[in-house]
């Protein structure tokens, strides 16, 4: 992302700019980005863009396929976070002493565009891909506006009205396309995020040969192999001691398989007990996000991370348990709260699911395949001319559903089922020890105690989805291939 001879604290945009739009949505001109607190995985820095938003590094074509999910797949925007353009950001170190003559200085050097494919993008009209549907303005709008209130810039012309052109001495100024999308821990007190990389396969079509290599071998030694996933990063609040866990992508990788379920169920201790009230909710969403995947012919999702939200304050999730344990006593633990998913609204410090970092990602009609696309030499520089990379390494079955993907969705669910059935047994044996333990020994009173502990069965619609994808037939997918 940045030059090896800028220092650390040259590393970050300091400022950023953005020209008015012609819609009417209200673009600040200056804007400061801030670090991104909560990100826990991946290589690119993410930055706060405002209390609602915030941006990371353009990587490949990313935005494009955004806009491709948007197009062509409108049921899986559920499972993505919205986006909400491109920046073109221009940057420089920002010496605290000298701030307002570089924030100045920076204006006027930064759009806020489109694709730059895009016919109205080359007419000079400043407006977002994604970001311009009828779902995304409003939000857009609210993003700009809520960061023009928190900052009164003083006019371009009045800021240098008393300054000569010697007193200006300019910085270097970089320039980068900044990824726009919703910040998802952006209401939550205490988020906790875990970020997962998925699938069996971590390089994209066009990597080269050292990359494939690499990613390879990390995923032969990790549970990428053995579960189709791993952890790459999590956060987690400890309610009782009032401080966060972090635990960094080093530690996913020592996982052993038989110990994943284990490491992923860290993510809902909360120092008091197991947040185990998600699990149906959470398997309700990779059910259905299995569906929806299966279904997309052609696409792949290398190297993207799943990513798990919730807020970690203590009143949100004891509000959660009460009503989780409200339905166990009735026999309904193991159910989903509400009916007709997925267009239920998500209620407060419920779980939140999406797949982020689309830079290796394809749709499979996005890449240029040299044996299939091209008749001649002449129609595969045409091809390239146009902006399409050419395939190094591609999957074993192009028009299929990215099955290493599925593979770690399958295994991830059956974590999850271990985690609650793990935890059935524990709050059972609790009971009958205390039952044993205050002198009750009626095998019939015994039971009658052990049942009203009991979490019950796991009954979510759509549990079956995995048997279909992995049917053993020719048609079944297997998923240990790096497809």
């Amino acid at each position: 992302m940045f030059d090896d001879d800028w220092n650390s604290d040259e590393k970050r945009p300091s400022t950023v700019a953005v020209l008015p739009s012609n819609d009417e949505t209200e673009i600040p001109s200056v804007v400061q980005l801030q670090p991104f607190d909560n990100q826990v995985g991946g290589h690119s820095h993410i930055f706060r863009f405002s209390k609602r938003a915030v941006c990371k590094p353009l990587v490949s074509r990313e935005n494009e396929f955004y806009e491709a999910i948007e197009r062509e797949h409108p049921s899986l925007l559920s499972f993505v976070p919205q986006y909400l353009g491109v920046l073109n950001v221009s940057y420089r170190h920002v010496d605290k002493h000298t701030q307002d003559d570089t924030v100045t200085d920076a204006q006027n050097n930064i759009t806020y565009t489109e694709a730059a494919t895009s016919p109205d993008n080359q007419r000079g009209r400043p407006k977002v891909s994604r970001g311009t549907s009828e779902a995304n303005v409003p939000t857009r709008r609210r993003i700009f506006q809520d960061e023009s209130r928190q900052r009164t810039p003083r006019p371009f012309q009045i800021l240098h009205a008393d300054m000569t052109v010697d007193q200006v001495e300019p910085s270097p100024v970089r320039q980068e396309q900044f990824l726009l999308m919703e910040d998802l821990t952006g209401r939550l007190k205490f988020p906790c995020v875990l970020d997962l990389k998925m699938g069996t396969r971590q390089y994209g079509l066009d990597a080269t040969d050292k990359k494939r290599k690499s990613q390879t071998k990390k995923c032969d030694k990790t549970t990428s192999r053995t579960h189709g996933v791993r952890i790459c990063g999590m956060q987690v609040y400890d309610s009782k001691k009032d401080n966060y866990l972090f635990q960094d992508k080093y530690y996913g990788r020592q996982i052993a398989p038989d110990q994943f379920s284990t490491a992923l169920a860290r993510f809902f201790e909360d120092g008091k007990c197991l947040l185990v009230h998600h699990i149906p909710i959470i398997l309700e969403k990779l059910y259905r996000l299995a569906g929806i995947i299966f279904r997309l012919k052609g696409y792949r999702f290398y190297a993207s991370s799943l990513l798990f939200i919730y807020d970690g304050d203590e009143q949100t999730q004891s509000r959660l348990l009460r009503e989780f344990e409200h339905r166990r006593r009735h026999g309904q633990a193991g159910t989903i709260p509400s009916s007709a998913p997925p267009n239920r609204r998500r209620k407060k410090g419920e779980i939140n699911i999406r797949i982020i970092d689309f830079a290796h990602c394809t749709t499979g009609h996005d890449y240029i395949y040299p044996d299939e696309d091209a008749a001649d030499e002449a129609e595969l520089e045409a091809l390239r001319a146009a902006g399409r990379p050419i395939v190094r390494f591609p999957p074993q079955w192009r028009d299929g559903p990215d099955s290493g993907y599925l593979f770690g969705l399958q295994h991830l669910a059956r974590s999850f089922e271990e985690i609650w059935d793990r935890e059935r047994q524990r709050r059972k044996s609790e009971a009958e020890k205390q039952a044993k333990d205050s002198g009750i020994q009626e095998e019939e009173q015994l039971k009658i105690l052990i049942q009203k502990a009991d979490l019950g069965d796991l009954i979510i619609d759509g549990s079956d989805v995995f048997d279909g994808i992995f049917a053993d037939s020719r048609d079944g997918l297997d998923g240990h291939v790096s497809s």
